[in-house]
């Protein structure tokens, strides 16, 4: 994995960054266990999304960050994952994006942790996406990762 890592320092592109070869998931792994508020986009290669948000979410964790680790799953947008797993709504997804992203900040604002999201990168439109947005427009509260698969839109 040649392409593994980017920081966000505006709204999300699919900017790629070349790292070194083996230094790609050490960086990574650091930048997720500091859980210093943020953005981080991780380019992955095809079937690989779930597997490293799994991973991220376990050393997000274990670092002893409060963790919203968000599976891909058609139907079940990831944001709302997030909100359910860190208390902040009810099992009907929220119909208005910024106030799903607003609570995420504000939960971040009270939690004594640092959190963490970790998200797959919502398709261009979709609900999921609208939060995403609005989450990369925020203050940095919170450190967001979204990963997206090698040639994905």
């Amino acid at each position: 994995m040649e392409r593994l890592v980017t920081s966000l320092a505006s709204p999300f592109s699919a900017a790629e960054v070349s790292v070194p070869r083996g230094g790609g998931f050490l960086e990574l792994d650091a930048r997720v266990e500091s859980g210093s508020p943020g953005h981080v986009a991780v380019v992955v290669g095809r079937d690989a999304t779930n597997s490293l948000i799994e991973h991220l979410a376990r050393r997000a964790a274990l670092a002893g960050h409060a963790v919203a680790g968000c599976l891909a799953s058609p139907g079940f947008p990831s944001f709302h994952q997030a909100a359910l797993a860190l208390g902040l709504a009810t099992a009907d997804r929220p119909a208005d994006p910024q106030a799903l992203a607003e609570g995420l900040v504000a939960a971040a604002a009270r939690e004594p942790r640092r959190l963490v999201v970790i998200a797959p990168l919502p398709p261009e439109g979709s609900w999921d996406h609208a939060v995403m947005t609005e989450l990369l427009g925020a203050p940095r509260a919170l450190l967001l990762v979204v990963v997206s698969e090698r040639g994905a839109p």
